[in-house]
């Protein structure tokens, strides 16, 4: 068990280790191959730490490429899935991914600090349908200015 969290180191070796989930392959070739994932991708913890230069989790990147290309079959073809991602999120590169960015603010971070609750995760996820065209709703403010305060 890895700082408390069994469940989320069972979750990040699955994607590391489980070939039978195309889905799998994928988000490791995602994080290997497409140009601002390189380096930036976490993948020997289960969580980004405080400090990291790192942006997102294995196992978050694998969750957001579910929520845009869908749960895929066994026999996917890993190509046709790949290359339909990539017209998907052409527009990422758009998106300022640095911690410092206010656009974070409310949505899954307070001040300096990641917050990650099923409420923040769902509304980053609007947040970057929306910026790719696929969401037209603007997500909502998860993270309110009571909690600001209680977390300084």
């Amino acid at each position: 068990m890895v700082g408390g969290h069994p469940d989320r180191l069972r979750t990040l070796l699955d994607i590391l280790y489980d070939h039978r989930d195309p889905l799998n392959s994928l988000t490791i070739a995602l994080s290997d191959t497409v140009p601002m994932f390189q380096g930036r991708v976490e993948k020997d913890r289960p969580t980004v730490a405080q400090r990291s230069a790192k942006v997102v989790a294995l196992s978050t990147l694998y969750e957001a490429t579910k929520m845009l290309v869908g749960p895929l079959k066994e026999d996917a073809d890993e190509e046709q899935v790949a290359v339909g991602w990539r017209s998907r999120v052409a527009h990422l590169s758009e998106i300022d991914w640095r911690k410092t960015d206010a656009d974070w603010q409310g949505i899954c971070m307070l001040g300096g600090d990641i917050i990650t609750r099923r409420q923040t995760r769902e509304a980053t996820s609007k947040y970057i349908q929306r910026k790719l065209g696929i969401l037209d709703e603007k997500p909502e403010q998860v993270l309110g200015v009571v909690e600001l305060v209680e977390a300084n």
